[in-house]
């Protein structure tokens, strides 16, 4: 009897085992993109992953939240060796594409897809991008020099 006890704990501690190098093996990848994103406004959104052999695409998109059954935008990127699996598209949320009802501040769904990751965030967006003007007292400056800069918003007010 002592060894089939042997045997099932062991066999036991093997599956742990693996199942706890399975969870260790993870796919890395990274998403920059902005934190709130801006109706109207084009924004990069660039992936990376990092550790990869062979060449893969994946579908960046910004859907409706809280459903996701809206896209706004989506755009695709080809990451491989030659770009060093780092790869960026241009996404851009149009006014017209919102239903009338949101408000000023709502959010979407950010969401990147590949065959190795898939990966849905929460972000905020706003509608007022606002502009804000710097202005210098000459166009070129050298090092050490000094100089004078305002600035002022299209508002009136800056953020």
């Amino acid at each position: 009897m002592p060894s089939q006890a042997m045997g099932f704990w062991g066999m036991l501690l093997v599956l742990v085992f693996l199942e706890g190098s399975r969870g260790q093996e993870q796919i890395r990848f990274i998403v920059s993109a902005p934190v709130v994103f801006h109706v109207g406004v084009s924004e990069n959104i660039t992936v990376r992953a990092p550790g990869h052999t062979d060449a893969f695409d994946a579908t960046i998109s910004v859907k409706s939240y809280p459903d996701g059954n809206v896209c706004y935008s989506s755009g695709s990127v080809n990451l491989s060796p030659e770009n060093k699996f780092q790869n960026s598209t241009i996404l851009t949320i149009q006014a017209q594409q919102l239903s009338e009802g949101q408000s000023s501040f709502s959010f979407v769904y950010l969401e990147v897809v590949s065959k190795h990751f898939s990966k849905s965030e929460k972000k905020p967006i706003i509608y007022d991008k606002g502009s804000l003007f710097i202005h210098t007292d000459k166009p070129v400056y050298t090092p050490q020099q000094p100089g004078r800069v305002s600035e002022s918003s299209f508002r009136g007010e800056l953020t």
